[in-house]
């Protein structure tokens, strides 16, 4: 889980998170309608009015967006597609949708939920604004807009926007190349970014405070950017099994070993921060050799055991696993190392450190990819 998001719920299984960002613009969203936009359609009522409204337009409108993200998840899900998680944040929602199993139908799919959801949540605000009191209905028409804005925004042919998405599923059917489909997508999407920051210091020069532009086209250009390198890094790896790159040879500790006994100089030829603890040969948990250094600085007399994390508090990987499953399980459990188990034995280790290297090695070949296709579309 993100470290800078907050976990608040579940829905069809899947983790509901707030990332911190989404606080920040809650409170300045709900400023921004409560100071300008409620006084001048109602002009006439208290600040304490006016910020009830702000506040209660801007929770509906995340939920929308929340609605937007599972609209994808639920396609996702439908087509046997696993969701991990979905985040709010500054400028929207991200569904961790595991594409594995996806194709281009699939992912037509999954894509075009999420602006058919917000257009239908538009509509029924603005039928709601008409069967409301004075003040709902201003709430519920702002809505409306907002609503169907981000729909038709979301469709705009520019990865990794919904409608780039759709784009990349189109030209991914017609060529059978996901990685052709994915720059031209993500060519697309940066080309609708460098547009919006445009627009937004044209709006500066002009006059207008217009810096929302400037950070949602930095922000689409960062992302359309590294979206493509992801598509190769995933085809390479989406191959790699932990099988062939995991190490037999490496270091356990004893669970019955004093901490006294710990020397990190001596296993530093091991090039591990992150130990198998045995007991009767047989794998327990993992000790890490931060947590380890802690503990024996406050007592030496302490056994290995007791500063082990058990295995089963622990998600390891076997040998058929890929090496993408074995690094998203890294970062979830913040180790640098996994336990390999196979037929409930320890076969090896696989390192965070090898992987990274695999990854390397994806992103030189995304490059190479990248410029021969941008060479071949000259």
């Amino acid at each position: 889980m993100d470290k800078n998001a907050v976990k608040i719920g579940k829905v069809f299984g899947i983790k509901i998170l707030l990332h911190y960002t989404w606080f920040i613009i809650f409170v300045l969203l709900a400023w921004s309608l409560a100071s300008g936009y409620f006084p001048t359609a109602l002009p006439g009522k208290t600040t304490l009015v006016y910020w009830l409204m702000g506040g209660f337009a801007s929770f509906l409108l995340f939920a929308s967006v929340l609605l937007h993200e599972l609209s994808h998840s639920f396609m996702a899900l439908k087509n046997k597609i696993k969701v991990d998680s979905i985040t709010l944040f500054f400028f929207g929602g991200v569904a961790q949708i595991n594409e594995d199993g996806f194709n281009a139908k699939k992912e037509l799919i999954v894509s075009i939920a999420g602006p058919i959801m917000s257009i239908s949540l538009a509509a029924i605000f603005y039928l709601a604004s008409y069967y409301s009191a004075a003040y709902l209905n201003i709430v519920f028409g702002y809505l409306a807009k907002v609503n169907f804005m981000l729909g038709v925004f979301n469709l705009i042919p520019g990865f990794p926007l919904d409608g780039g998405r759709v784009l990349r599923a189109i030209l991914w059917k017609k060529w059978n190349d996901l990685n052709r489909a994915t720059y031209v997508a993500s060519e697309a999407g940066k080309m609708f970014a460098i547009f919006l920051i445009i627009t937004g210091v044209l709006g500066l020069v002009f006059g207008r405070v217009d810096i929302w532009y400037i950070l949602l086209g930095l922000f689409l250009y960062s992302l359309a950017k590294n979206s493509y390198k992801q598509t190769i890094i995933q085809s390479v790896l989406k191959d790699a099994m932990v099988k062939d790159y995991m190490q037999k040879q490496f270091k356990a500790l004893e669970a019955s070993m004093p901490l006294s006994q710990f020397d990190f100089k001596k296993l530093m030829a091991y090039d591990q921060w992150v130990y198998p603890v045995l007991s009767d040969k047989k794998v327990v948990g993992v000790a890490v050799q931060q947590q380890i250094e802690k503990a024996k600085a406050v007592d030496g007399t302490r056994k290995m055991l007791e500063v082990t994390i058990p295995l089963h508090k622990i998600k390891s990987v076997a040998p058929e696993d890929t090496c993408i499953k074995a690094y998203e399980l890294m970062i979830a459990q913040n180790l640098e190392l996994l336990p390999v188990i196979s037929k409930g034995k320890m076969a090896g280790v696989i390192k965070a450190a090898t992987i990274n290297e695999l990854f390397n090695m994806a992103a030189v070949k995304a490059e190479a990819e990248r410029k021969a296709l941008k060479a071949k579309k000259r």
